[in-house]
């Protein structure tokens, strides 16, 4: 990969290269300022020209579909590209959890076969369930319970 990776970059380089040699080592010189500009950047700006205001415009009634082919867009169409939508989202959801469950069952079905199951397991696939507490445990939660209260 890392091979064709600098296959590419040789190429993008070679083919770019006449282009820059064909290109001259002086810059261009930048556009000289008008006449009419001052000559120092901090004199006063001149006067603002004023533009003629425009004519005003009677209102006309234009047709609303100006162009034959212009077509609008009904609510059914918008409420189907709606669904539609829901339903790609949906049925990504729906690959994803079914490719997520399927790995899974892959996994345990290797640690079953290898046969070395975690000791919180037990070999079941299981929790085993909570240890009662000791009876001094139990004494010391009731008590911690009364004074709770």
């Amino acid at each position: 990969m890392r091979c064709i990776s600098a296959i590419a970059a040789l190429v993008a380089l070679l083919t770019a290269a006449p282009l820059a040699a064909a290109q001259s080592g002086t810059p261009v010189p930048s556009p000289s300022p008008a006449p009419s500009s001052p000559s120092s950047p901090f004199a006063p700006l001149p006067p603002a020209r004023t533009a003629p205001a425009p004519p005003p415009t009677v209102p006309s009634r234009t047709p609303t579909n100006s162009h034959p082919n212009d077509q609008q867009v009904s609510t059914a169409g918008v409420f189907g590209l709606f669904v539609a939508g829901v339903l790609v989202i949906l049925l990504i959801g729906y690959f994803i959890m079914r490719d997520a469950r399927r790995s899974t069952r892959k996994q345990r079905r290797r640690a079953k076969a290898t046969g070395s199951p975690s000791p919180a397991t037990a070999g079941s696939g299981r929790r085993p369930p909570p240890r009662r507490p000791s009876a001094a445990a139990r004494k010391r939660r009731r008590r911690q319970k009364r004074r709770a209260r």
